[in-house]
């Protein structure tokens, strides 16, 4: 989640998934935040998925889904996570990529019409809606800045409360 966020420069995101990666305390985090390659990803946390959660950011950003470099470096990522995790698992992992690049989207847009002028007549409808869960997000991220460090357990009982609610 990191690699992805920290590639798309949302602040809502970056300081949740930020945040929640400090209390399950993954070492590593901050550093991974500042990464600037996928090597340097899959270094950091050794584990192929998170090469290819930036490997997607860079290919799904800014306009490079065209671009044959980012589209090699995406499918010799997720190459190496079937590889490592399977087929399924990677499937998920990609999931989870297109889920964290339309928040990350979400937030710079939000940003967008609010602090930096943008007023096309999408982006102004799609604030209006989506500020109030941005807000609570950064909510969220204030609030867990002073939370220390959690067990495991408390991660599975949200990701299951989460899954149903």
């Amino acid at each position: 989640m990191v690699a992805v966020n920290s590639k798309n420069n949302c602040p809502y995101c970056e300081g949740l998934h930020g945040e929640l990666a400090r209390m399950a305390g993954v070492v590593g985090y901050k550093d991974l935040q500042a990464a600037k390659t996928v090597d340097d990803c899959t270094a950091i946390m050794g584990d192929p998925a998170v090469g290819y959660a930036r490997a997607f950011a860079n290919h799904h950003r800014g306009g490079n889904s065209e671009n044959e470099n980012t589209k090699k470096e995406l499918k010799t990522a997720y190459q190496k996570v079937v590889d490592t995790h399977g087929p399924e698992k990677a499937k998920s992992v990609e999931a989870l990529c297109w889920f964290l690049a339309w928040g990350s989207l979400g937030g710079n847009t939000v940003n967008g019409v609010f602090f930096e002028g943008d007023r096309g007549s999408f982006p102004i409808i799609f604030a209006i809606y989506y500020a109030p869960l941005f807000g609570v997000i950064k909510g969220i991220n204030t609030a867990l800045a002073v939370m220390p460090p959690m067990p495991t357990i408390f991660f599975q009982g949200m990701g299951v409360t989460l899954t149903f609610a």
